[in-house]
This record gives C-alpha cells, structure tokens and sequence, in this order.
C-alpha cells in the first residue's frame, strides 16, 4: 500500500466527524453540555500538521470545552512502509490511535470494518449542507 495522499476532501472526512462529536441535532432528547474538557485526539501525519492546526484553533475556540489532541500517525510503532508497502494491519494500528484521523477512506478499511458510517449524524444534523463543500467531494466520500 502506498502513502496515503491526503487531499483537500480529507477535509470533509475530518469535519463529518468533528460534526459527529459535537452532538448537536443528534437526538430528539435534550443535549448535555459538558462541563468538563472533552478531549478528542486526531490523527494526522506529521506533513499535514501544519495544515490541520489552523482548524484545530478554530474549531477549539468555538466549542471551548473541547481539546483536539493530535496524534502522529508516523510515530506509531509498526506502521512505516517496508519496500513501499505498508503492513496489513496499518488501519488497524491508524484506528486504533485516534478517534479521528485525517485519512482519504480505503475500501480495506471500509470491509474491516474500520470506518464508522456517518449518514445518521450527518441526516441528523438540519444544518448539515452537502453544498458547503466543492462539487462531487461529499458524493466521493460515500460507498
């Protein structure tokens, strides 16, 4: 397996489960605010940091109870590719990491199981709009 590429629809991947982690609109019942900091880790290679700490900053400053706590995915022990390869239970590793990351979804994943299927939320959601985002990135990341 190569190197993931991670381009701007990867983006879309890590707001869907930002949106999932807020809560709001997610039930009929009466959401509960934390009162404590939520932390929330997400992980990233250590080439998209940059690109990713702006959102990070955003999103913290406007849900101020939680903390996005980045995790390099290249430091995680048993994950570099050998031979341009990487191992086959990399997903798994990736996954098992952090409860978000900023990854194109793989169809190994998907069949693993490794991906959680965010339709509900984002049906959930009234403020949710496919439209907010470039033509045909939503549709892409779907299956």
């Amino acid at each position: 397996m190569k190197q993931p590429r991670v381009p701007s629809r990867c983006l879309l991947l890590l707001l869907l489960t930002l949106a999932a982690c807020r809560g709001a609109g997610l039930s009929s019942h009466p959401i509960e605010i934390p009162t404590s900091r939520v932390i929330v880790s997400f992980g990233c290679f250590e080439s998209q940091r940059i690109a990713y700490e702006e959102l990070r900053q955003q999103f913290e400053a406007l849900h101020p109870n939680t903390q996005i706590e980045r995790v390099s995915l290249d430091s995680l022990p048993d994950t570099a590719p050998v031979e341009g390869r990487y191992p086959d239970d990399v997903w798994q590793r990736w996954v098992a990491a952090a409860d978000t990351l900023a990854m194109s979804p793989d169809w190994d994943a998907t069949k693993q199981g490794l991906l959680r299927d965010l339709t509900p939320f984002v049906q959930a959601d009234p403020a949710f709009a496919p439209d907010d985002f470039s033509a045909g990135v939503f549709e892409s990341l779907q299956w």
